[in-house]
């Protein structure tokens, strides 16, 4: 892991060496090492900067997986477009692809000129209109 030195402005890895109990820290390339380890020598105490990680959310992964999953299912009919076509229309995949992309999708239906029209709207916005 990388971290950072706040008193030296040194850049630091942190590594965890297998079947070695604890953690070695030390400077990372092409820094100033010395200055570094001056600063641990002649202080008492001083400010590690570490990266934390959060776990993302349940919904979060599952939207992320329901997103690689389309774009692969994409990705192996790119030569043939008709397959691709037919994955872009497939409706039976609108609600997985509303999921993943986070979108609020209510749909109305009206009649014009005799002709059936449906409109999307997306948080009062028309997105789309589609004449069956």
């Amino acid at each position: 892991m990388e971290g950072f030195h706040l008193q030296t402005s040194t850049l630091i890895h942190l590594l965890k060496v297998d079947g070695e109990e604890g953690i070695s820290v030390c400077a990372g390339p092409n820094t100033d090492e010395s200055r570094w380890v001056n600063s641990l020598l002649s202080s008492k105490a001083g400010t590690l900067i570490l990266p934390i990680g959060e776990k993302p959310s349940d919904k979060v992964v599952s939207r992320f997986i329901g997103k690689v999953g389309l774009e692969v299912l994409a990705h192996r009919a790119l030569d043939d477009p008709e397959i691709l076509d037919e994955i872009v229309n497939k409706t039976e995949l609108d609600q997985l692809r509303d999921y993943v992309r986070m979108v609020t999708v209510s749909r109305n239906t009206r009649s014009v000129n005799g002709h059936r029209e449906m409109l999307f709207f997306e948080r009062n916005r028309r997105l789309n209109r589609i004449i069956e």
